[in-house]
């Protein structure tokens, strides 16, 4: 499970969040469980997970003009899945320390 593609989210909202809950945000791929996040962070940061909340962003539709305004393109920005992974405390994950 060590090589689940977790992105780490850093942003105001998401340090803030290490500083008073101790969770961390990560972006995962739209089809992966709770479990299978929970085991991929202890093994990649060796730390201890108490649990595993996701969200599902479904993606906007835009469109943009082209040829100088005489044509429209309909597109779609990317559905994108958010963990937020709540470690025990004490635990912390030293890639996000170093954003502050």
């Amino acid at each position: 499970m060590k090589d689940l593609l977790l992105t780490p989210v850093v942003s105001e909202k998401a340090l803030s969040q290490v500083e008073n809950v101790n969770t961390y945000v990560f972006n995962v791929p739209k089809g992966v469980s709770k479990i299978a996040i929970a085991h991929a962070v202890e093994g990649r940061y060796k730390v201890t997970v108490l649990s595993v909340n996701t969200t599902t962003h479904k993606g906007k539709s835009v469109q943009t003009m082209a040829r100088r305004g005489r044509r429209r393109i309909m597109g779609k920005r990317a559905t994108i899945k958010k963990a937020y992974v709540s470690l025990k405390k004490g635990d912390s994950i030293a890639l996000f320390e170093g954003a502050k």
